[in-house]
């Protein structure tokens, strides 16, 4: 009888310290039900006017970050700086800027103000740095801990005060279906505090609901959440590991938002990239238009069929009108060449076309700086072109017979 004392006593004991581990252990699977957002704050109005948006990466790029604003001036409705992100400690706070960020930072504000005064500036929290891992992280433990979220709040509202700027975009690359509740607590109380000052919330989400290159999922983006935020830029790019941004992924990425989630129109935006994969080039690089090329000796080039110059990596001003060219790395390694996909001047013109019969809000690139300087090679100039009803004209109308017959 006494040892079935001591070990019921023992067993009871046990249990207790298993059921007091349970309570530090962070939950995935099974979350609270006792989540519950706060009354929504009214935001601004829809705007509108159609958009075309461009991120800027602040602190990258020294010689085309001002150079492509200048070229674009009041073709630019809004600027998303890239990136302010919190510390990888995850305590809330933000780091703080780098002196070239703050430069580019400080360039824009001025810029804007001189020559743009009508354009919106946004500040972007978060970007890409892996699936499941980094910023997943540090964005969860920030969102699910109340002290943390509000010093993250309060930081990120002293930035907005500081440089005067219009709204936040909301960059979290990508919140994850178990942590939905999390995501849409933060976004809520984010959004409440922007729009008690009549500012904006953004986001980029993801370009449909899941996609083969990353573990985004988009139901992790709650039906709430969608309301909170006063636009979204669709990230139509990067949905496969090679053609990555088709006519066919506009369409479905508008589909899946406006159709099947039910976004209002006017509050979407497709994005456009201005890049290509595999290899990561800049359309400016892809076009012969970066300034590092202007003093390229081009005596020993190849010449295509059409007469221009192409460089032993396959660069050529003829790509401004395709959708793909052979990238050449090494010409004494041909088995190293791939073909790299991207959206030239037609793709980019039919994509804008595309958002304005489907009523979107506009359109956004990723990035500006990656963007040729010079109008008629420009991308951004080529939406704007769209958008404002204008006779579309570029080097691709100017030469016909560059532009390829490659569907999309």
């Amino acid at each position: 009888m006494r040892d079935m004392s001591t070990i019921w006593l023992l067993f009871i004991i046990v249990i207790g310290l298993l059921s007091g581990c349970k309570t530090d252990i962070r939950y995935v699977d099974e979350k609270p039900s006792s989540i519950e957002l706060p009354e929504a704050v009214a935001g601004p109005d829809v705007i509108t006017t159609p958009r075309n948006i461009v991120y800027l990466s602040i602190g990258r790029y020294e010689k085309t970050f001002m150079q492509n604003i200048q070229a674009r001036g009041k073709e630019i409705t809004d600027y998303v700086v890239a990136f302010v992100n919190p510390r990888d400690a995850a305590t809330g706070e933000l780091e703080s800027l780098t002196p070239a960020q703050k430069q580019d930072l400080d360039k824009l504000v001025a810029y804007r103000k001189e020559s743009n005064p009508n354009a919106r500036i946004y500040i972007a929290i978060g970007g890409w740095r892996g699936d499941d891992d980094g910023f997943d992280l540090v964005f969860e433990e920030i969102a699910r801990n109340i002290e943390k979220r509000k010093l993250f709040i309060s930081d990120i509202m002293e930035l907005v005060e500081e440089y005067g700027v219009d709204g936040i975009d909301i960059d979290w690359e990508y919140p994850r279906v178990q942590f939905a509740d999390e995501y849409a607590l933060f976004v809520r109380e984010l959004a409440n505090e922007l729009h008690k000052r009549n500012k904006y919330l953004s986001s980029a989400v993801i370009g449909t609901r899941d996609k083969m290159t990353d573990s985004g999922n988009a139901d992790a983006y709650l039906d709430s959440t969608l309301r909170d935020f006063d636009s979204i830029n669709l990230m139509a790019y990067d949905m496969e590991f090679e053609n990555h941004s088709t006519f066919q992924h506009a369409i479905d990425s508008i589909d899946y938002w406006v159709n099947k989630r039910k976004v209002p129109p006017q509050k979407v935006m497709l994005g456009l990239p201005v890049y290509s994969r595999n290899n990561w080039q800049d359309w400016s690089y892809i076009t012969l238009q970066h300034p590092d090329q202007e003093n390229e000796d081009t005596s020993s080039w190849n010449q295509n069929e059409f007469g221009e110059f192409v460089s032993p990596q396959g660069y050529s001003v003829v790509n401004a009108c395709r959708n793909s060219f052979e990238f050449i790395p090494d010409v004494a390694k041909p088995a190293e060449n791939k073909t790299n996909y991207y959206n030239g001047l037609p793709l980019i013109i039919k994509k804008t076309e595309l958002a304005l019969s489907t009523k979107l809000g506009g359109v956004m690139f990723w990035e500006a700086p990656l963007d040729a300087a010079k109008p008629e090679y420009s991308l951004i100039h080529a939406a704007y072109q769209v958008m404002s009803g204008m006779t579309v004209d570029n080097i691709c109308t100017q030469n016909p017979a560059w532009v390829a017959d490659q569907a999309q």
